[in-house]
């Protein structure tokens, strides 16, 4: 963004500009805190995402992505809609390089993208699991869900670390 449309903005919106992923969730469990941010529905039951649990589920599963040596390399994510594709989605986006991939192509057009993009890891719905090439760490959307609970140690200060350029969009598409 250049300078003049970035004024033009801060002129029009009173709420500050986020620049990243990890800003915007971190101003919003600031400011919203026990507000819901996510409605997930579980059979025939909903529960409540808080935008604080939304939170911590991103710095846990951001800190998993770092253990597992995925800092600066590019996470595929597959899959429905759902809490865990988003938090897939932007942890990718704050570790390294979030590469969405659409969940009606081909296996072997999901493999063609997820080798294009040199991706490290691929996030997806469990009916894609034993579809993608070997060579590739993956995580079943339920994997995501575990790597995000309340069992995986949080890294505040790694996943504060990671350096977020202010122009550079870390998704690619």
């Amino acid at each position: 963004m250049k300078g003049n449309q970035l004024n033009k903005m801060k002129k029009t919106y009173k709420e500050k500009l986020h620049l990243n992923f990890r800003d915007l969730i971190n101003n919003s469990a600031e400011k919203f805190k026990n507000r819901t941010a996510f409605l997930l529905k579980e059979g025939s039951n909903y529960s409540k995402v808080s935008y604080k649990k939304f939170r911590e589920h991103y710095y846990r599963l951001c800190s998993s992505f770092i253990k597992m040596g995925l800092k600066g390399k590019r996470i595929a994510v597959v899959g429905k809609n759902c809490y865990e594709w988003v938090l897939s989605y932007v942890a990718g986006a704050t570790v390294g390089v979030a590469v969405p991939v659409d969940k009606e192509l081909s296996a072997e057009d999901i493999n063609n993208f997820v080798g294009a993009g040199e991706c490290s890891a691929v996030c997806c719905e469990k009916k894609f699991e034993k579809e993608i090439s070997e060579g590739v760490s993956v995580f079943s959307f339920e994997e995501i869900r575990k790597l995000a609970s309340a069992d995986t140690a949080i890294d505040f200060e790694a996943v504060d670390g990671i350096e977020i350029k202010k122009d550079e969009m870390r998704v690619l598409i």
